[in-house]
């Protein structure tokens, strides 16, 4: 009788689980490779990384990058250059910034999407949408049933189910990975938005749409954490990269303030001796858009130049709150990423059972940092699993 095959379960379409698939795929061809995924369609959220470009991953990419040092086990076995090796291998051609961010030559997300399902479809990966997971049992092997009580048996799991950011209410209903991941044993950091923007409790709708390059800080308490790049004023509150950056330090239980520092390159003194005699008005006009100017005049009490030049290197806003996942990047928290061997992505707690990507407690900077952990946590899963295949 002929030896049934052995089968691999991939939950989740993302970014991660495509890539994990086709790894797997390419070394083990006969064996069944299912991706299971509950929307209708995979690879969904690849299209909106990068605001719609994809930025891949990043030259510089170092563990100091992310909420945790037990990342660089991930990270050594797949760096930048491993990274551009894979996908140029994939048939997607690839061009770098200024800043080494690391994009499709094409600078379209929809690229990298149509690369993966060219090869998912090469490869005859079977993808089953619309598969909602109620449950998972480990026994022998594993037992997957969906919530239209579905049941599929595998050999190993591969949890991919990424996290909440870009969610919206309805869909969050949907989602229950965390409490399957808990009634394996596994223990869950409350899952929060990140890389979002900031409402705040100051009025900035006179400034929405203007964009500034500036020096930001988010102080919390005694804690303070900086970054530099560009600010976007909204309606309710700030956004931009350097925002995006910042609100990973953001504390919802905690009084959180933005500073923002309108010339980073010049002390206060150095302000003030460019401004010389001239008229302050007609000074800062030469330097800042006319917005700020009027928007820092109006927040001054006594019209001092000192009181001025002190409000353009200390602009603060209090955070009330963020933006929330519908609008996030990415989330924060999720599995302790402690109850994952750091060298191969393989479950502490139940063998054969595998973690990549957004469902673990990791997150990284804005600028290709956290999608390179989600493919990169796919290769190390994908190379443990076939090394040690049985």
């Amino acid at each position: 009788m002929e030896e049934k095959k052995k089968t691999i379960a991939v939950i989740g379409g993302g970014a991660s689980g495509i890539l994990c698939s086709i790894l797997l795929k390419q070394a083990l061809k006969d064996v069944n490779v299912i991706i299971f995924e509950r929307q209708e369609r995979i690879g969904k959220k690849i299209l909106q990384t990068g605001n719609g470009r994809c930025n891949l991953s990043n030259n510089s990419i170092s563990w100091k990058d992310y909420n945790t040092c037990g990342v660089d086990g991930v990270l050594q076995q797949f760096t930048p250059k491993k990274c551009k090796e894979v996908f140029t291998s994939l048939g997607l051609w690839l061009d770098e910034d200024n800043e080494g961010r690391i994009y499709p030559y094409s600078y379209r997300a929809q690229t990298v999407l149509d690369v993966l399902l060219e090869k998912i479809k090469e490869l005859e990966i079977e993808v089953i949408t619309n598969f909602n997971v109620l449950e998972i049992k480990a026994l022998d092997d594993f037992s997957i049933y969906s919530t239209d009580l579905r049941l599929y048996h595998a050999d190993y799991v591969i949890m991919a189910t990424g996290g909440l950011a870009s969610i919206n209410k309805n869909d969050n209903k949907c989602f229950n990975s965390y409490e399957i991941l808990k009634s394996l044993g596994h223990h869950i950091i409350e899952p929060i938005a990140g890389l979002c923007a900031l409402k705040t409790k100051e009025k900035t709708k006179s400034l929405s749409g203007l964009r500034m390059k500036v020096k930001a800080s988010i102080i919390n308490n005694n804690e303070k954490h900086t970054s530099y790049g560009e600010v976007l004023f909204k309606d309710e509150g700030l956004s931009g990269i350097v925002i995006f950056d910042l609100s990973r330090f953001y504390r919802h239980n905690e009084h959180s303030i933005i500073e923002l520092d309108f010339f980073p390159t010049y002390t206060e003194e150095e302000i003030k001796q460019k401004i010389g005699t001239r008229p302050l008005k007609l000074a800062l006009c030469g330097c800042l858009p006319k917005m700020i100017v009027q928007d820092v005049l109006t927040r001054s009490k006594n019209k001092t130049i000192e009181e001025i030049i002190f409000l353009l290197k200390h602009y603060t806003y209090t955070i009330t709150q963020s933006y929330g996942f519908a609008n996030a990047q990415i989330t924060m928290g999720g599995v302790l990423f402690n109850e994952v061997n750091p060298f191969t992505m393989q479950s502490l707690l139940i063998k054969k059972l595998y973690l990549i990507g957004e469902v673990l407690d990791v997150d990284g900077k804005c600028g290709g940092y956290n999608l390179h952990f989600a493919w990169a946590s796919a290769y190390v899963a994908a190379n443990d699993i076939i090394k040690n295949f049985n």
